[in-house]
């Protein structure tokens, strides 16, 4: 059930010192976090539980193999020789953590027509705040009517009033005047609402930002969700090295069809079974294996409990790759596998304090620098191990008609 009554928002506004403006009449501007954590469409993929014993993808032991070779000694912030996750979250605002920023408008704020080489939201007139600032990516954008085509640089949009999510990549920072606002591509659709859709490549809908075609908002961590140790009611976007699966060439929905990887997988010859986009993976242990779960003899902070409970009972998505590069020394592909996180800069964007970094702060978690631009802080999800093997052994991949309802 969606939690979106009055109760939760005087929650999480009290957490956040803000007003309970996701709550108050229309017109007044939001601030994250959105108050609805589950978003978009009850019937979407993402918010739908997986049922226990799942049937599982034939080649679901050789992909997860080969996704942890890729891997392995691929995953900043964790102790050599183990596999896991880190949760990146950017140092300062000038600092790259490949995440979205969202932003929510109003209708004073400058209005933009959208250019965007005829894609689904070419012509649109919406309103985008001034102080919006579009995902850093290494190389942070002026102001310019864009696009702003050296990164990636995603930015979403959310109309305050009617909680239509608008997608942006290659967006440059707006130039508070209004008038063309030129971005690469984009698609937008409604996470909220009585005509609220389900955030993927859903005919008529198709937010085009991510190879997968999901809402960029959609599947993503946020801190207000998992401070407490509870399960996030929806399944994760996860990005990995490299796509390409022979036996599913385009993808399978939920992700959108016919499409090609940029990052093939058959770079690394040590990957046998290529992931593919719209493959689900879920944690193959119970509530109660993770709740006994213990690293250097201590139980998994609330947050790291959080995600292995949603990674049991929802699993993820692969939305994109892109996680990782060429090996200096053979020349194949490796990398991580991560989990689309909501952006401090939506919060700092508009005076708040950026949760990643306090709660970094609290696990003593340090800057870690991989460069100019890149000091970011790296949350661990602890490579903990269970009965002798890492967590990402225990990962297993979900047969895709179990998403379709048709096994």
């Amino acid at each position: 059930m969606k939690i979106e009554t009055m109760r939760v928002c005087i929650a999480l506004a009290v957490l956040q010192s803000v007003s309970i403006l996701g709550c108050a009449q229309s017109g007044q501007r939001l601030t994250p976090p959105f108050f609805v954590n589950q978003p978009f469409a009850q019937g979407s993929p993402f918010n739908i539980e997986l049922p226990a014993n799942p049937k599982l993808d034939p080649e679901s032991t050789s992909i997860i193999n080969g996704l942890n070779i890729m891997a392995a000694g691929n995953v900043w912030g964790l102790q050599p020789g183990t596999t896991g996750w880190t949760l990146e979250a950017a140092a300062t605002p000038a600092d790259s953590d490949f995440s979205f920023p969202v932003y929510f408008s109003v209708s004073t704020d400058p209005l933009y027509t959208i250019n965007c080489n005829g894609c689904t939201m070419q012509g649109l007139k919406i309103n985008i705040p001034t102080y919006a600032m579009p995902e850093p990516e290494i190389d942070a954008q002026k102001p310019s009517s864009g696009p702003c085509e050296n990164g990636d640089h995603h930015m979403s949009i959310i109309n305050s009033t009617t909680y239509v999510e608008y997608d942006m990549y290659q967006a440059c920072p707006p130039t508070g005047k209004g008038g063309t606002y030129n971005i690469t591509t984009g698609g937008f659709g409604h996470i909220y609402g009585p005509y609220e859709d389900m955030g993927i490549a859903d005919y008529p809908i198709y937010y085009n930002t991510e190879y997968s075609g999901y809402a960029q908002d959609i599947g993503s961590v946020r801190v207000a969700d998992i401070m407490n140790g509870a399960m996030i009611p929806h399944a994760l976007q996860m990005q990995v090295p490299c796509a390409g699966n022979p036996e599913y060439p385009s993808g399978v929905w939920p992700a959108q069809a016919g499409i090609s990887t940029d990052q093939d997988c058959s770079t690394n010859p040590n990957v046998v079974d290529a992931p593919y986009y719209g493959m689900r993976v879920k944690l193959n242990l119970t509530d109660a294996q993770i709740n006994a779960l213990r690293y250097n003899n201590k139980p998994l902070s609330p947050y790291e409990t959080s995600i292995l409970l949603t990674l049991e009972h929802y699993g993820a998505f692969v939305s994109d790759t892109g996680t990782g590069g060429a090996d200096p020394n053979t020349g194949y592909i490796v990398g991580d596998m991560e989990f689309i996180r909501e952006s401090g800069l939506s919060y700092t964007q508009v005076g708040l304090t950026d949760p990643w970094i306090t709660l970094a702060k609290k696990y003593n978690v340090p800057v870690t620098s991989g460069g100019t631009d890149l000091n970011e802080y790296l949350i661990p999800v602890d490579a903990v191990q269970y009965q002798s093997r890492n967590l990402t052994d225990y990962l297993v991949v979900v047969d895709p008609c179990v998403t379709w309802g048709t096994c």
